[in-house]
């Protein structure tokens, strides 16, 4: 048995070879720009990014022994999630993107969902960056603002 397989083979009807270009691709050639420890090192970066600016938070509100446990199982939870997409890409070894294994498993209903999803999940990372950016720049200049105030008080009576 295959250790990757530990519930038994993976059964699809989805053929081997399923061609995932569309009329308008067949045309066109695609040139991949990136290796993927490229690609692997900008989703750790996103990942450890989103991480850092919240893993503060949670571990004050949590405490030590919560905050620890809470992060060992977002640990199991993300190594597991791993397994089963390669699981996953082993079975449709043509997919490029994760909408192409949508297509795999429910045809074009599977692919627009999964296309929606993953664009609506990459515009609310965005949304939530730019948040922090703001409420952080905003935190910034209220001390600045602060701190300027003070000095035209104490040296303007000069």
């Amino acid at each position: 048995m295959d250790p990757l397989l530990c519930h038994g083979p993976v059964t699809t009807n989805v053929p081997s070879t399923v061609d995932f270009k569309t009329s308008r691709e067949e045309n066109s050639t695609v040139v991949h720009g990136t290796s993927w420890i490229s690609s692997m090192m900008i989703i750790i970066a996103n990942v450890l990014g989103i991480g850092v600016l919240g893993l503060a938070h949670a571990y004050a509100v949590l405490g030590w022994v919560w905050g620890n446990l809470v992060l060992f199982l977002a640990l199991c939870s993300s190594a597991y999630s791993g397994i089963l997409i390669s699981r996953i890409k082993q079975v449709v070894p043509s997919a490029t993107i994760y909408a192409d294994l949508g297509y795999a498993a429910y045809g074009n209903l599977g692919h627009v969902s999964v296309t929606v999803f993953t664009y609506t999940f990459i515009i609310g990372i965005c949304f939530s960056f730019q948040l922090c950016a703001s409420l952080a720049l905003k935190a910034l200049t209220d001390l600045c603002f602060v701190y300027c105030s003070l000095l035209v008080c104490e040296y303007g009576n000069i």
